[in-house]
């Protein structure tokens, strides 16, 4: 089964998808909902999301590196109990005050 089937029937058989244990690195997630998705023990390193509605999905004891998220909705997005949102507006705040102190 090649990493593409493995994706399809998981999103086909469950309204919250559920991925565990799988390989899936340079798999490309692209218009789609993962809404509440489920991933643990699961390799992503170089996916590609593109958008993909992630909103509230959850992911645990996975594997990112140089993994690629592009026009998704992320909102409630939790990796290893973190609030993804809440990570990223804060480092957005962040860059704007360095920006703005070297603005002076």
């Amino acid at each position: 089964m090649t990493t593409a089937d493995a994706v399809s029937r998981k999103k086909a058989m469950t309204s919250t998808p559920a991925f565990e244990d799988l390989d899936l690195n340079e798999a490309t997630f692209q218009n789609v909902a993962l809404a509440n998705a489920q991933f643990r023990d699961v390799n992503l390193s170089e996916a590609v999301f593109e958008n993909v509605r992630l909103a509230g999905a959850h992911f645990r004891d996975v594997s990112l590196q140089n993994a690629r998220i592009t026009d998704c909705r992320i909102d409630g997005l939790t990796i290893l109990g973190f609030d993804v949102m809440a990570l990223i507006t804060a480092e957005q705040e962040r860059q704007k005050r360095l920006e703005e102190a070297s603005d002076k």
